[in-house]
Order: structure tokens, then sequence, then C-alpha cells
């Protein structure tokens, strides 16, 4: 008995089993119920946004512009929005060192200065821009700013404007003066001898004991390379020779000791004022305590602001006599992808939407940059209306506009460069100025 009921038991867990295994694939009604249907393949994550940085120059001055354009692009690339650092005029090349000189990720593009284009480029810090923006795009541009942007024939940077450096003066203390301007232009430009002349009578009068603390001329980047090298240039000098490795038959040549003597004369005359810093000049000029000044275009819209002075531009000046060598300093701000960016086809667009989308359109119009789009030089040019500065800064770019040297000690050439016109302006003897300079630059490249 107990045997026969053990063996009904076992039966009937047997088909319990049977049944159950049955179900699992088959129910009943012989259709797959989606509880028991196996799997879907997962759907791919969703990626998360990348974040592009930038590096950029003017700290307190280009915000007002550069934020509505990086606004705008992350409005349009959501999937990849950008922030943008400033950083203080003249801190660009060191924060840069201190990144990339390291390998840093940190940035995915960078402001690049013309003349570090060649520097950066030896160092690594430029990613090749040839496999993003074509010759087409290329072909947008002003030719005068593509020689710059390559280094060994690879595109490594982009301008988001060039420059170009003129002659601005104050119309109204010069009236004050008894001093009148004679007409001038192209053909028949002022002279830096005229210049000093005007500056001579405007002081007899406005400042006779130099006690109301007027500098009658100076330079927007006093004792720079970018400003100083238009002196020694327009005397026909060069600004490097073939062996860039020395300063030898170029610092010592006889143009620019013909330079240095003009130089100093300013100062030991009373023209121009000792102590002036470049920080100072522009602020001097706009508050009547300048007559004269070579400047940027990029001071024009300010200027014509003021509601104090009228502030008249001016072709380039020339040296009496050298008309053939006339011309003025100039030099692109690029912008360039770090070799170091984990994402540099993306910071490639953005390089093209800011130099030449709709990016370099608001920064044109927002900054008054001076554009490196030809269409936009055609489109002033050709305009009756257009503004007469605007239409000289372009005329000037077209036609004697000269870049600083793009070469890979530029560093070590900018500090000695400047450190020979500063000693200059402060009576330094000229023949010990020189053989500084050439030794400084010698031991600063090894």
């Amino acid at each position: 008995m107990e045997k026969k009921l053990l063996c009904t038991l076992l039966a009937a867990l047997m088909l319990l089993g049977l049944t159950a295994c049955g179900g699992r694939d088959t129910p009943e009604n012989g259709v797959k119920s989606e509880e028991n249907a196996p799997s879907a393949p997962a759907a791919p994550a969703a990626k998360d946004p990348v974040t592009l940085k930038m590096l950029d120059d003017g700290l307190g001055v280009w915000e007002s512009a550069m934020d509505p354009i990086a606004e705008r692009w992350n409005e349009l690339h959501p999937e990849a929005p950008i922030t943008i650092e400033y950083c203080a005029y003249g801190t660009t090349d060191e924060i840069i060192e201190m990144n990339l000189g390291m390998g840093s990720t940190e940035y995915d593009i960078i402001a690049v200065d013309t003349p570090k284009v060649a520097e950066y480029s030896e160092k690594g810090y430029l990613k090749p821009l040839d496999a993003y923006i074509g010759s087409e795009d290329l072909g947008q541009l002003q030719k005068t700013c593509l020689s710059s942007l390559r280094y060994k024939d690879q595109l490594v940077v982009m301008p988001m404007q060039t420059g170009i450096t003129l002659l601005y003066y104050n119309k109204t203390l010069l009236d004050q003066a008894g001093v009148t301007v004679r007409e001038n232009g192209p053909e028949n430009r002022l002279t830096f001898e005229e210049i000093v002349d005007y500056c001579k009578q405007a002081l007899a009068v406005l400042d006779p004991d130099g006690t109301a603390g007027i500098c009658s001329f100076t330079w927007g980047q006093v004792n720079k390379t970018y400003a100083m090298l238009q002196l020694p240039t327009c005397l026909g000098g060069i600004q490097i020779g073939e062996d860039s490795s020395t300063l030898e038959g170029v610092v010592d040549s006889r143009e620019w000791r013909d330079a240095y003597t003009f130089y100093q004369s300013l100062y030991t005359d009373g023209v121009s004022t000792y102590g002036i810093s470049s920080d100072d000049a522009n602020s001097l000029f706009k508050s009547g305590k300048v007559l004269f000044l070579m400047n940027s275009y990029s001071r024009w819209k300010d200027y014509q602001k003021n509601e104090d002075y009228e502030i008249v531009m001016c072709y380039d000046p020339m040296f009496a006599g050298h008309e053939e060598a006339v011309c003025a300093p100039t030099g692109s701000w690029n912008v360039g992808v770090s070799a170091f960016s984990k994402n540099p086809e993306l910071a490639a667009e953005f390089v093209k939407f800011y130099t030449l989308g709709e990016g370099h359109d608001m920064w044109v119009e927002l900054n008054g940059a001076f554009s490196a789009v030809q269409a936009d030089v055609d489109a002033i040019m050709s305009d009756p209306n257009a503004n007469y500065g605007t239409k000289i800064a372009f005329s000037e770019a077209a036609a004697i506009a000269k870049p600083r040297p793009v070469i890979p000690t530029f560093s070590a050439y900018e500090t000695v460069i400047d450190t020979l016109w500063a000693d200059l302006a402060l009576g330094a003897d000229p023949d010990t100025c020189i053989e500084n300079a050439i030794n400084t630059y010698r031991s600063m490249i090894g």
C-alpha cells in the first residue's frame, strides 16, 4: 500500500514538472506572452554633451562681443556648448605655455597672435586644419592675411580679424593752437618730420612751460615691437635677416641707427614724454593730453564717440625721401585648435563659425573689428556712404601693411626689441643698446 502511494505521488510530481516546462514557452492559447518573450536589444546610451573651451585675449574688452557669439553657437550646437576664458592683454602666451607646454587638454581653441604661429607650430601646440577648412573657405579671406596662416605648408590658424596702425590727431586742440594739418593722402602723405614740427608749434601755445602735462606725439603700443618696427622699416631697414638666429646686420644697420636718432630726439626735444606706457597712451589721447597718436584701427569706433574732442584719422606717415619704404604695422589676431584637444573636429567647426560664418558677422558688428573677409572689404570700398576712416584703414591694409616676422624664436626677438626701444626712450647709448640686444638674443635662443 505504501509502495503504491509513493509511485502515485512520483507520477503526479513528474506531470506537474512537465506542465511547468511546457508553459514556459507555449501557454495554453499558443501565443507567447510579452512577459516571457526574449528581451529586445538595449538602446544605445545617449552621449553626454561635449563642452568646448576657448582661451581668448581681451579681458575686460572683448566680452561684450564674444559672449553673444558663444551664446549663439550654444543655441545652434547644444551638443557641444562652448565656454570662453578671457585673459588680460599680454598674458595669453604665458597661459598657453603653462598649459599646452604640459600637454594639457583643458583648452580646445586658443587665440594666437600672428608672430606666434611659427613658434607654437614648432612646439607642437597647433592642430593642422587642412582636413576641416578647404581652399574655398580660404578664398573668402583677404590675400594679405593668407601668408601668416600657414606654417610649413600646413594651415594652422584662421584670422578672427586683421589690423592696421594709423595716425590720429586731436583737431580740436590743434585748432586752439592755430595749427592746421595739411591735406594728405596716399600720394601726399604727412612725414614724421612734419608731425614733429606741428607738435612743437602746438606745444608753444598749449603748454609753453610744460606744466599742462601734454605729450604731443606717442604710440598706442609705445616701445613695443609691433609699433616700433615701423620706424626702421620706413627707413628701408629689415626686421630680421635670412638667418633668424642673429640680430647682427639688423639692429646695428644704418637704417635702424637713423631710427634711433629720430626716436631719441622726440624725448630730448620734449615732443614725447618719458614714462607713458601703452596702457596710458590711449586714455591720455581721449582725455586731450596727447595731440598725435599712432594706434590701431580698432580704436577708431571709440574715438568717434568722443564728445569733448574731434579726432581725425590720417593715412600712415612716412620719412621724407623714403616714399618707397612707407609701411604700416599689421597683424591678424587668429584662432587655432589645440593639438591636445579631445574634440578637434568640433573645435574646428567653431573656428569656421567664428572666422567665416555667423560668428564672424557678429564679431565685426559688435566689436567694430577690422574684417579679414574680402567681401566685407569690397562692400565698404564700394559704398559711397561708408565711414571715411574705415575706407582709409582698408586701403592702407591692402597697400602698405607690414607684419612682424613670423619666426620660431619670436618670443625672444620680441623681448629683446621691446627692451631696446624702452632703453632708447630713457636716453641710453645706442651702441650699448645694440650690443645688449645682439648678445641677449643670442643667449636666449641658445
